[in-house]
């Protein structure tokens, strides 16, 4: 006899979205994408004198591959001494939702060269349709589907979160801003929103609050960067007015102590070349996520409508009002050789258009500084319309309390 049962279907998405209210196992992920380099290969044969690539007389069969790649990423026809390329940059898109089982998994060993601690879990999200349809996911030519060794970076720590309402710069009690539950430290102290004038420049910036309401500096409280991996936030734009424009054209963090005077010195993202990215005019929130545990000129990308600006981290200030990585903010009001605190985190936004003023947004409530998880993708199996389920693995590399001793 022919079953008369029918099984259904998972729609997934609204699961998330139930789910999401009751547990923290539904993850707000930050999907990456390393940049896929140029071959090196070579189709002459070498100077006996220069050496290799100098050469004029054409070899007679195919290019040769040497088995690495350049240093570039950028588009080239195949010719002299050149395989063809495709330009092909970091991919860096927010807002994949997914539920992770377990939540955190660590596993310690002791090797001759040192103390590691891995990870694995799995995470199920949507079918890769509805991925394909997520705002930058269906915008960029470059995303077809989720492949192995892609990263999932996920929130592993709130450090700094923004409140609801940082409109009040140093707020004369120390009750006025308390971190949102789960975070260890508010972020708080100017308007969300502003006015971007004409051929003119504005910043939003939050400064860190502890648990008692005292902003940095005050009451003894002196926040640490070392722990911090990421910043992210959501900024938008007014509606269009004339020809106005709102460009992001700097991230920064910066720190601050005793013995720096007014040269705090700043970790500062700006555009590698022309203005950076614009914010949409269509009043969209747009997400920025990048990283402040890497080394000074590091690159990164931000991706608006499918298009990604290349930005390039540099130091405000030369020596001695510097540090080389963020993990020299030790927490300390001291002198250089003690370290300093973190001050302020923040976007500047540029309006090249000389005659239209606009305004800007940088959500507080969305604006944080974290401690990373950078999931690799090992296996992934497809349930078609239903959804994927997802295996990862991790290295969490530098303990934290490694990070503080070493910088």
């Amino acid at each position: 006899m022919a079953s008369t049962v029918k099984l259904g279907s998972v729609n997934f998405p609204k699961l998330l979205r139930h789910l999401g209210h009751r547990t923290n196992q539904v993850r707000d992920l930050v999907f990456a994408r390393d940049a896929i380099f140029r071959k090196e290969v070579m189709t002459t044969k070498a100077d006996s004198t220069s050496g290799r690539g100098s050469g004029t007389t054409s070899l007679s069969g195919p290019a040769v591959s040497f088995g690495y790649e350049e240093s570039s990423f950028a588009a080239q026809s195949a010719g002299t001494n050149a395989a063809y390329h495709v330009n092909t940059p970091e991919l860096i898109f927010g807002g994949l939702k997914a539920i992770q089982s377990p939540i955190t998994s660590r596993s310690g060993k002791l090797e001759r060269t040192g103390h590691r601690i891995s990870g694995e879990c799995t995470f199920y999200m949507p079918p890769l349709s509805y991925i394909n349809n997520l705002p930058e996911f269906s915008e960029t030519t470059q995303f077809d589907e989720l492949e192995t060794y892609d990263k999932l970076i996920d929130i592993e720590r709130i450090l700094f979160a923004g409140v609801v309402d940082p409109y009040i710069n140093n707020p004369p009690s120390p009750t006025t801003h308390r971190p949102p539950v789960g975070a260890k430290n508010a972020l708080a102290g100017t308007v969300e929103t502003q006015t971007l004038s004409a051929s003119g420049t504005q910043t939003i910036s939050f400064g860190p609050y502890n648990r008692e309401g005292y902003a940095a500096g005050l009451g003894s409280y002196f926040p640490a960067g070392y722990e911090i991996d990421r910043f992210q936030t959501k900024v938008k734009r007014g509606a269009a007015a004339g020809s106005s424009t709102a460009f992001v054209s700097e991230i920064f963090l910066q720190a601050t102590g005793g013995a720096f005077g007014g040269g705090n010195p700043e970790f500062v993202w700006a555009p590698t070349s022309g203005n950076g990215a614009p914010l949409p005019t269509s009043e969209e929130l747009i997400t920025l996520d990048v990283p402040f545990n890497v080394p000074v000129g590091s690159t990164t990308m931000i991706y608006v409508d499918g298009t990604g600006y290349e930005y390039t981290m540099s130091h405000r200030y030369d020596e001695p009002y510097r540090f080389d990585t963020v993990g020299e903010i030790i927490g300390i009001n001291g002198a250089l050789s003690n370290g300093a605190y973190l001050n302020r985190v923040g976007v500047k936004f540029t309006n090249t258009d000389g005659s239209t003023d606009t305004t800007v947004t940088m959500s507080s409530i969305d604006t944080l500084l974290y401690k990373a998880s950078e999931w690799r993708v090992e296996s992934i199996k497809d349930f078609r319309d239903e959804y994927m389920e997802v295996k990862a693995v991790r290295v969490r590399g530098t303990r934290t309390s490694r990070r503080r001793a070493y910088g």
